[in-house]
């Protein structure tokens, strides 16, 4: 059987050091599926399609260019598919939403009435992926950080701009609600950048107050599932004179505290989690020793970003002889 990703809405990037591509490379190995990178007229080659709404996506709707030619093209395209899946979302009627720009200055002149409806009918008849028909081996849950630590044939339960910190009232059992278990051998929590980059320095949060609950939380999980919990260390510190877009920044800043400040609490985590726990995930410990512009430029992604590059994933061998 034949399947691809697709994103009508926004092409899927090639360049392999890209989030978003990497994002949609871990479910095209997981699916056992090619990527369409540009919503192309040969969808209709394929038994299944799936709709990879991208990376960022929150459920509104972000047309730079506005309804244009290209994104009616690809919508047609489509609509000529045998069976089409959405990821991760729900499907968005997106016809309802082109309804609302059909009379912008930027809508293409062929995307009327008639054609928002037959849209609207379209995405109404796709439905979400049953996460139970994927031949998953592993979970990993956490912030955007996540697919930077997880394995190939991981399902990635992701959760953008959560914290550490705003896990612990949570039991962790939940995030399994709707998991298969006796498929899974592992379990990856994946906390903690973000509360190195804005938090900890900033309310001054005792880290060793805030590590030893979630130790106990992971190795709870642990118990009750009878499933290995690997615990995940933060990503090295970002150089600092890097732009990241202002979806990033909290409270108008795009970190809180010195470089070596951040470095320090780092190293704190990782010896803390290693003390403590048996199944810690780090990448090369040689990366938190680099030069920071270095590191910038070697393992993270493209400018404006704060992510590992898809390359270095885990999933990749942390970038090493591939």
């Amino acid at each position: 059987m034949k399947r691809c990703i697709t994103n009508p809405l926004a092409n899927i990037p090639v360049n392999v050091k890209s989030h978003s591509f990497g994002w949609a490379k871990q479910w095209a190995e997981l699916l056992n599926a090619d990527i369409d990178h540009k919503c192309s007229n040969n969808l209709n080659t394929y038994d299944i399609v799936y709709i990879d709404h991208g990376v960022n996506f929150t459920g509104s709707l972000n047309l730079f260019g506005g309804l244009s030619e290209d994104i009616f093209n690809k919508f047609n395209n489509l609509m000529t598919c045998k069976k089409i899946i959405s990821l991760d979302h729900e499907m968005p009627d997106y016809g309802a939403m082109f309804l609302q720009r059909l009379h912008a200055k930027s809508t293409f002149s062929k995307i009327n009435l008639d054609w928002c409806l037959k849209v609207s009918r379209l995405c109404r008849s796709i439905d979400k992926i049953n996460i139970n028909d994927i031949d998953y081996e592993g979970i990993t849950i956490g912030d955007s950080h996540s697919i930077a630590f997880s394995k190939k044939k991981d399902l990635i339960i992701k959760m953008d701009g959560k914290t550490l910190y705003g896990q612990l009232g949570i039991p962790f059992i939940n995030y399994l609600d709707d998991i298969n278990l006796d498929k899974v051998k592992r379990i990856t929590m994946c906390f903690g950048s973000i509360d190195v980059r804005h938090h900890i320095l900033r309310k001054k949060i005792d880290v060793t107050a805030l590590l030893l609950p979630y130790i106990e939380k992971c190795k709870e999980l642990q118990y009750i599932t009878n499933i290995p919990v690997e615990i995940a260390v933060p990503v090295p510190v970002e150089y600092e004179d890097r732009r990241i877009p202002k979806t990033g920044y909290y409270k108008g800043q795009p970190f809180y505290g010195s470089l070596q400040e951040r470095q320090n609490i780092t190293a704190f985590i990782i010896k803390l989690l290693k003390d403590t726990h048996d199944k810690v995930i780090t990448p090369p410990m040689s990366w938190y020793f680099m030069d920071p512009k270095e590191y910038a430029k070697t393992k993270m992604e493209l400018n404006s970003s704060v992510h590992i590059a898809p390359i270095n994933y885990r999933r990749n061998n942390w970038g090493i002889n591939v």
